[in-house]
């Protein structure tokens, strides 16, 4: 999977949940419908997809231009919504609202501000 911005997913998610509450269908509604959205925009352009498989592993290559690539980032960040909102809900429990669904994955969707080495260990 290709690296897909925590920005990217809590702007996707804000988003969904927005559109969510505008058309009054589930959070979860509106993340798969745009994952399916993102898939059919991905299918459309699908001659950059190449799968190998050999020695029991399977790959995908994606090669192909700017657009291809954006769409199949988008496609994966809503892939991921979806599975992150699974796993809230099952973690939550009970009948959560989508308020508390989102709140709690943009809790879990931290940006990363700082990365820092520490080779002390390494000195031992």
């Amino acid at each position: 999977m290709s690296a897909v911005s925590t920005w990217l997913l809590r702007s996707g998610l804000r988003g969904a949940f927005t559109a969510s509450v505008a058309n009054s269908i589930p959070l979860y509604d509106q993340l798969l419908a745009n994952e399916a959205a993102a898939v059919n925009t991905l299918t459309a352009v699908a001659s950059g997809i190449k799968r190998m498989a050999a020695n029991g592993h399977d790959v995908e290559v994606f090669s192909g231009t700017e657009s291809q690539l954006g769409a199949k980032l988008t496609g994966e960040a809503w892939s991921r919504l979806v599975d992150l909102h699974d796993e809230v809900k099952a973690y939550l429990g009970g009948s959560p609202t989508d308020e508390v669904i989102k709140t709690e994955m943009l809790g879990i969707l931290v940006p990363v501000t700082e990365v820092a080495s520490c080779f002390a260990a390494a000195l031992l």
